[in-house]
């Protein structure tokens, strides 16, 4: 008989991080737990408040009703039936990473290579770095930290006021000498957009995230390159449900798609959408959503079971106090697939 339990969590963060929708200080959830009596799994629901789609009671409501209509269930199957049948996509990931985390470690194999079948997992994933700094100083020296660490690209939130983020990009791709991504949340108009492009265009730029705040602006950006100057174009937190996405992907309404697998439903779905991305010639960027080592684990397993995948944004383990457990760090820019059973990690709960 398989036993599943649910424990409400706060996570800490080390340091504040500054999004669009103001800083995170802290994350809240459940963590899901799934046993045989011998092994265990499990999973993580965090989400963020304020971000679309989001909302803690629904989503340990949905855990808890699922939960208690698999109590006594013999079979792993009926929780993976039961993750692709939740209507809270974050609420299914979670029971859909505690099932594979238990099936990984019956089967004493890794998450990735469950994802990945009948192909191989790949042994690390390459990372980019987060920048930041509350000056000018502080951002060269992230800069030039991240490029002695062995990134292999950097990401800079942009976004705000455009003669003060030319200037920031300009010195952080001096100090990194790398390619850059830039996340601008939306905070430009396309005439904004189209100044900015035209000043940093002379450098490495991997792409540039949402600087528009509509769908709309993507496409009219999209379809016209001098406005971009060129510049790659990438979705994230726009196409924050499965048919945003998938509009993307059917439409190429951006030369790059970055997802939160832990947001996305069973973990599955987001290998299967980087095939569909693939295929129309979109590149899929894996990150974090600022998770606890369960959910940024995850997170890991799916970009490793993606054929070459891009660098992924996951170098994020050291945001999070480490209460459920030490997170996986980036070495010379990669972080390493955990080769044991399940998510490879040790999880400490002390209130089960």
């Amino acid at each position: 008989m398989i036993g599943l339990s649910l424990q409400d969590v706060e996570l800490p963060l080390t340091q504040p991080v500054n999004t669009a929708r103001g800083p995170i200080t802290t994350r809240v959830g459940v963590v899901v737990k799934v046993t045989d009596g011998i092994h265990t799994g499990y999973g993580e629901a965090l989400p963020l408040p304020g971000w679309p789609g989001h909302d803690l009671a629904t989503t340990r409501h949905v855990l808890a009703d699922a939960v208690a209509r698999l109590e006594n269930t013999h079979h792993l199957d009926a929780l993976a039936e039961a993750a692709e049948e939740l209507t809270d996509p974050l609420a299914a990931a979670a029971l859909d990473t505690a099932r594979l985390d238990l099936a990984g470690h019956r089967q004493g194999c890794p998450v990735a290579t469950l994802l990945a079948a009948p192909n191989d997992p790949g042994t690390t994933v390459a990372a980019n770095a987060l920048l930041g700094g509350a000056d000018i100083a502080a951002l060269a020296d992230s800069a030039a930290s991240a490029r002695t660490a062995g990134f292999p690209v950097a990401k800079l939130k942009v976004g705000d006021d455009v003669a003060n983020d030319i200037e920031r990009t300009r010195v952080a791709a001096t100090e990194f000498a790398g390619p850059l991504r830039l996340d601008a949340n939306g905070g430009w108009t396309i005439a904004e957009t189209t100044e900015f492009a035209g000043k940093v265009s002379d450098l490495a730029i991997d792409y540039l995230e949402e600087p528009v705040s509509s769908f709309a602006d993507m496409a009219e950006l999209m379809a016209n390159p001098d406005r971009r100057h060129a510049l790659r174009l990438a979705f994230d937190e726009m196409a924050h449900t499965a048919a945003a996405r998938q509009r993307v992907v059917d439409e190429r309404l951006a030369d790059v798609l970055v997802t939160k697998p832990v947001w996305n439903g069973p973990l599955a779905h987001t290998v299967e959408l980087a095939e569909q991305a693939a295929a129309a010639n979109i590149d899929l960027v894996v990150t974090s959503a600022i998770d606890s080592t369960i959910g940024l684990s995850a997170a890991l397993h799916v970009a490793a079971a993606i054929p070459n995948t891009t660098p992924a944004g996951l170098a994020t383990g050291h945001l999070v106090e480490p209460i459920l457990g030490t997170a996986p760090l980036a070495l010379n820019g990669q972080i390493a697939t955990p080769t044991g059973g399940g998510l490879g990690v040790a999880v400490t709960l002390v209130r089960w």
